[in-house]
């Protein structure tokens, strides 16, 4: 889904905006992936799976991390530059209540990177506009000191 998606998708449902910001390859593609891998094997964190708007920009991220994909290394696809920032929904029920809308924003690294040098490009990120939440993703040397900060 695109920026014009999320707001259509706004207008007619309370949605929960969380921008991934990042530097390449650190990981936010392979977040949005793994969240809609845990919904798909049932309940989590005390929410389960009611719905999306994006299942197939989900299974197209997912498809590359699980062993019928034929890859000997799971991996997921990275988000091209060229593209524009892309946005995955998520609708999620709890025990009481209407169901969570979460969307995820899902943009290239470099275009952060760019960003962080050039301080004008943000106005170049409607994602952080849109945002209820911001996400930090920070790359360590290996997959194991991988972090992850969200300012409330």
């Amino acid at each position: 889904m695109h920026l014009e998606d999320l707001a259509t998708l706004a207008r007619t449902t309370p949605v929960r905006v969380v921008a991934l910001v990042g530097d390449q390859r650190a990981g936010k593609t392979t977040l949005i992936a793994s969240i809609y891998a845990m919904y798909c094997k049932g309940p989590f964190a005390g929410m389960a799976f009611a719905g999306s708007r994006t299942l197939v920009g989900f299974a197209k991220r997912h498809h590359l991390a699980l062993l019928n994909s034929g890859r000997a290394d799971p991996t997921t696809p990275r988000t091209s530059r060229d593209e524009p920032v892309a946005f995955f929904h998520l609708a999620l029920s709890g025990a009481v209540g209407p169901p969570v809308h979460l969307v995820f924003s899902d943009r290239s690294g470099e275009a952060y990177g760019d960003a962080r040098i050039v301080t004008d490009l943000i106005q170049n990120l409607p994602e952080l506009l849109q945002a209820d939440r911001v996400c930090f993703l920070l790359d360590g040397a290996n997959s194991h000191q991988r972090s992850t900060a969200c300012l409330f």
